[in-house]
């Protein structure tokens, strides 16, 4: 009825037509003069026969803006009403929650921050202390009673001369070496001790300016050969071996060993099966 009554209104279309308790409404309102002129009816699911019988103007418009049923659940109403409402409300920006913070400045950081209720200090205080470990004490030793020693045994010797001065190679400089062949292969005698006094006759190689590493390659490869004065031997610089030099853990690992079995130290074990015939 205040629409009725407002000058800047001009027509009320009302969406009633489903429902009978809007009857007396409508009468009540076409009863004030020219008002049934200025109130219509919107048309969406069939009219009932009460707002019908009132007489006033009836609209159907096109398309799905009116339901064509009735809503028998209302809770569908409510909750679509309130993710309404949550879709339409304003979220509230980083800087504006961090405005509503409590800031704390170093005046006020130590005084308004209250002290916890427990700390460290209380915990360790009121702790029991950890239980104490009792190791076993050692026997003790009698010092007047001199400890057994096992005697040092005396290193072997395979004769007079005693045994060769071990040669440690690098495994590059040992394959350059062995892959030399023929003319190619570097005179012993000539590096080794030299010079070689038969160079017009000797089929080596005599000019090659080898490396440090190379030359122990060479004098280890020498020593392979065994010395045909054996322990014998007088010769300081000799480059020949007078012992097998390729015993590693008891065990001669040379399979075509040309040393002697007393070449070898004691209980020496060979992988040349025809070592007796050195």
């Amino acid at each position: 009825m205040w629409h009725l009554g407002c000058y800047n209104c001009r027509h009320v279309m009302l969406g009633v037509g489903h429902s009978a308790q809007y009857a007396p409404f409508l009468r009540r309102v076409n009863e004030a003069g020219d008002a049934r002129m200025c109130v219509s009816i919107l048309l969406g699911e069939p009219i009932v026969r009460e707002i019908e019988a009132c007489g006033n103007t009836v609209y159907a418009l096109d398309g799905d803006i009116f339901r064509t049923t009735k809503l028998v659940d209302k809770t569908l109403i409510e909750k679509l009403s309130v993710q309404h409402t949550e879709a339409t409300k304003p979220q509230s920006s980083p800087v504006a929650r961090a405005a509503t913070q409590a800031v704390l400045t170093p005046a006020t950081s130590t005084s308004s921050m209250s002290p916890p209720q427990t700390s460290w200090a209380k915990i360790t205080k009121s702790a029991s202390p950890p239980p104490k470990l009792t190791m076993p004490l050692p026997p003790k030793q009698d010092k007047t009673k001199p400890a057994s020693k096992t005697p040092p045994q005396p290193a072997w010797s395979p004769g007079p001369r005693g045994r060769d001065p071990p040669i440690t190679v690098g495994v590059p400089a040992m394959e350059d070496i062995k892959r030399r062949e023929d003319t190619d292969k570097l005179c012993n005698n000539h590096f080794l001790r030299g010079p070689c006094t038969r160079i017009g006759a000797c089929t080596f190689n005599h000019t090659f300016k080898p490396s440090k590493e190379q030359l122990k390659a060479l004098a280890m490869l020498a020593r392979q050969n065994p010395c045909i004065n054996g322990q014998d031997c007088d010769v300081n610089d000799c480059i020949y071996g007078h012992n097998c030099p390729n015993v590693t853990n008891g065990v001669c690992t040379r399979s075509h060993c040309r040393f002697k079995v007393d070449g070898h130290p004691p209980n020496t074990k060979f992988t040349n099966s025809k070592i007796h015939e050195n």
